[in-house]
């Protein structure tokens, strides 16, 4: 995903505060039009491609985790019981 520039490409971690950002943005708005119901919640499922090799697969699952800890309440897919498993430094 790209910048509001253009000039280069957004971090996982700026991607997600953004979209944490734009979903209470949302929901203040259904709020004050007095459809506070008509969303419930948005999340962010955390998946990759099949066929990579277990580096990438583990640098993927680092990220995940890493996103998981520093915003719980958007990031699912991240399994606190997978990553000893794949050598991973997240403690949960």
């Amino acid at each position: 995903m790209a910048n509001a520039a253009c000039d280069g490409v957004l971090d996982h971690d700026d991607w997600v505060r953004i979209y944490g950002e734009v979903v209470q943005e949302v929901k203040a708005e259904l709020y004050a039009q007095g459809r506070a119901d008509a969303l419930w919640d948005a999340k962010i499922i955390y998946s990759t491609v099949r066929f990579i090799d277990n580096d990438a697969l583990r640098e993927a699952l680092e990220d995940c985790l890493a996103l998981k800890a520093q915003f719980p309440d958007l990031i699912k897919g991240a399994c606190a019981d997978v990553w000893p498993a794949f050598g991973c430094r997240y403690q949960a």
